[in-house]
Parts: C-alpha cells; structure tokens; sequence
C-alpha cells in the first residue's frame, strides 16, 4: 500500500496538460505577405462575395471551411482556403 502514493502522484504528473493554444491570425505586415503570397489580386477581393460567383477566380483545387467544420492543418504554401457563412458566401481567403 506504500507503494500506491507515489504511483498515483507518477501517474497523475503524467496525464494531459490543460494548456489551450489558439491559432492567431498573422498580425505583422510580413507575416500578412507571406499568408496571402499564392492568391492573386482578384483571389483576394473575393471576400463578402457569394461562393458560387467567385469560383472562376478559385483554383480547382480550392479547399472550402464551412463553419463549425474540421480540417487539417498542415502547411502547404500554394494551397487556397477559402472560409464561408452557412449560406456559403465568403468570409476569408488564406494560403497554407
């Protein structure tokens, strides 16, 4: 029974850090360049506009965020994401 002290303080130091982080968008004029650097002038003043009418000046490949929904978050320079209210008009265009 001595033994289980010292087991339940091991085992509670190794359980989950409740620490939260949070994504921040870029704040510094650089940081802003390099987010938008692969969308083209017209790519960027899509923003408030309906997403069906924006899709000619969207690549194909083009990656849509509705709201609440899950995605990956590795980095990949060229690729465009675009964020949508519910009734799918736009609300951000960002690389990575």
């Amino acid at each position: 029974m001595k033994w289980m002290l010292p087991l339940v303080l091991l085992l509670a130091a190794c359980g989950p850090n409740n620490a939260t982080t949070t994504a921040t968008s870029p704040t510094t004029p650089e940081q802003s360049a390099v987010a938008s650097a692969c969308l083209s002038e017209e790519q960027k003043a899509v923003v408030g506009q309906p997403f069906a009418q924006s899709r000619p000046v969207l690549p194909a490949d083009v990656r849509i965020i509705p709201p609440n929904s899950l995605y990956t978050q590795e980095y990949k320079p060229q690729r465009v994401n675009v964020n949508v209210t519910e009734d799918y008009t736009i609300t951000r265009v960002w690389c990575g």
